[in-house]
Order: C-alpha cells, then structure tokens, then sequence
C-alpha cells in the first residue's frame, strides 16, 4: 500500500472496518479512531517514557553537568524538544486519551504514567515482547559467568549516566578486572566524551565496544562479567539485564527504577548502586542465587508463559468486550 493510499483520511477508512486495533510503539499514529473500535497500544518504553519523567530528571548530577557544560547538552536537548513537540501535538493528544488498553513493559510503569497522566486511563494488560529460550537467552541456557569483569550501561547515551557510576567505581580496587562498557550505538560525541573519561580513569583496564560484534563475541564478552551495573533512573536496557541474571551475574540498579522494584517484587535477587560499596568487586553470585533467578526468570518469561499470555491477549479481543 502507497503513502497516498495510506492517508489519515484512508487509514480512517481502513480502521472502521475492524474491531480492535493494535498500536505497537505510538509515535506514527495521529489519527481519530472511530468509536466502535478497541484501542490496544503496546508501549515499548522509549514511546511512552516522557509521560513518567521529564528527560533532565533520567540524569544523575555529575553526567548532566557535564552535558550541560561546552553547549554538549544540545543534540539531547534536539531530542527532548522533538519528543515535547510530539506530545504537545493536539493529534497525538487526542489518540493517548483514546487507548482502551495499555502494554507497558512493566506493571509499574502503567502505575506511574496513569498517576501522572490523569487523562490517561486505559485498563492494563500484561503482555511482552520475546521470551527466555527464542529471543533473551537464546544459545545461553546452559552458560553461566565464568569471569569477574565489570560491565557499565548498555548504549552511548545520557541516560546510563556513566560520568555518575564512573566517579563511584575509579575509587574502587579493580584487580585485574577489566571495565567493559557497550558504547556501540547512540550518541557519537557523547561516547567520545565517556570513552575519555574512562581512559583516564581505568587506563588499560577500560574495554569500550564501540562496534557490533559478533553474536558469539558478544556472549563470551557476557559471560566474563561478574558485575553488570546499570545506572538508569529510567527503565531502560531490561533484556542486557534479564541475561546477565540469568547467567549468574551480580546486577546493580537505581532503586528509583522500575525494574529494580518489579524484578524484586517478581522474587530475583538483585542489588541496588548504593550496595555497591558493600560488594567485593571480585565476588561471584553463588550457584543457588543464581539458580533461583533463573527460576524466577522462567516464571516471567519463558516460552510456555509467553505463549500462554498471548492466547489470554487473543481470547480476551475475541470476548464480548469488543466494541463496548
């Protein structure tokens, strides 16, 4: 189908003849939907994340101090306004007061957004993309940690706030630990800046991924690191965190995000950043720690709980609900 045909006007058109219409992300929808049909939006975080918190509060002092500093702030301040520009649209307005039903990837972020956002007030539904054995741990099931390296975020941007986490760990005794840090996409001159810093801070003991590697590289790389912190306020990197608990290792998060309370909430024994200290850096988890995340983890995600939550999803639109 062409953009021509594909219209707001058509699109109208096209969705009047359906029942239920599945929104998956929702930054290309603007249109009025029709009253008869069921609105379903599958949040995937990066879509729905401003409606929780505004961008400068994602930052922790030292790293929005350093963005702000030089005019560095600019190419994320560029994307703040783009995203304000697009929820201040009366359009995008009008389709978030129009979902029936909301998939965030956590519980609490529906808690969040619906506290915050009083306008917004679809009906939860528990549903997520990927599971353990296809997607998340895939070729992983019988690996576990074999190394005590330190892995630091998941991507060059801000939100990793690593000028904040870098402070706390350049303090520590590293052994011959390495300190690796996933730097392969986001912001270009923001990972240039880390990278520096880390140099500086780490010298030879600072391994930046600057580019894709490899699946298997990418897993031995994994399965050396003991330690995996992610220093996000945000809910952000959740499937770098759920195979890092699955291989058995130690994972520390803010307290503030909402994956360190539904994780904890959902029985997986993890750490927050202010814990750090109390850690021997070197420390693996013990094999019955990990086997009990591992449980936890098959609770929530494996491919029978996956595929069982989509035949509820499916059931459910099939119900007499539709069309209310």
């Amino acid at each position: 189908m062409s953009r021509k045909e594909l219209s707001s006007i058509n699109l109208k058109n096209i969705i009047a003849q359906y029942k239920v219409v599945i929104l998956h992300s929702l930054f290309s929808f603007s249109i009025n939907f029709p009253r008869h049909v069921t609105v379903v939006w599958i949040g995937f975080g990066y879509d729905y994340y401003d409606l929780i918190l505004p961008f400068h509060k994602t930052l922790l002092p030292k790293t929005k101090k350093h963005l702000l500093s030089k005019f560095k702030l600019i190419p994320f301040l560029k994307s703040f306004f783009y995203i304000l520009n697009f929820r201040l649209n009366g359009n995008v307005k009008r389709v978030i007061n129009r979902v029936d039903y909301f998939c965030p990837v956590l519980f609490e972020e529906y808690e969040l957004i619906t506290s915050n956002y009083k306008q917004f007030n679809p009906k939860f539904l528990d549903w997520n993309y990927g599971n353990l054995e296809d997607t998340l741990v895939k070729g992983l099931m019988d690996r576990r940690v074999n190394g005590t390296n330190i892995m630091i975020g998941n991507s060059a941007s801000a939100t990793n706030n690593h000028f904040d986490i870098v402070e706390k760990i350049s303090k520590r005794n590293l052994g011959n630990n390495k300190v690796i840090m996933p730097l392969s996409y986001g912001d270009r001159n923001y990972a240039s800046c880390v990278k520096n810093l880390c140099v500086k801070r780490f010298g030879n003991k600072f391994v930046p991924l600057e580019s894709f590697l490899p699946i298997d590289d990418y897993i031995e790389i994994q399965c050396s690191c003991s330690i995996v912190i992610m220093n996000h306020v945000r809910q952000q990197a959740l499937g770098n965190i759920i195979t890092a608990l699955y291989l058995g290792a130690k994972v520390f998060l803010m307290e503030s995000n909402p994956i360190f309370e539904y994780l904890k909430r959902n029985g997986l024994i993890l750490f927050s950043i202010s814990e750090l200290e109390e850690h021997d850096l070197e420390s693996i988890l013990s094999g019955e720690k990990m086997e009990i995340n591992r449980m936890a983890l098959r609770r929530m995600w494996s491919r029978d709980i996956m595929r069982n939550k989509t035949k509820c999803l499916s059931e459910y639109f099939q119900g007499s609900t539709l069309g209310s």
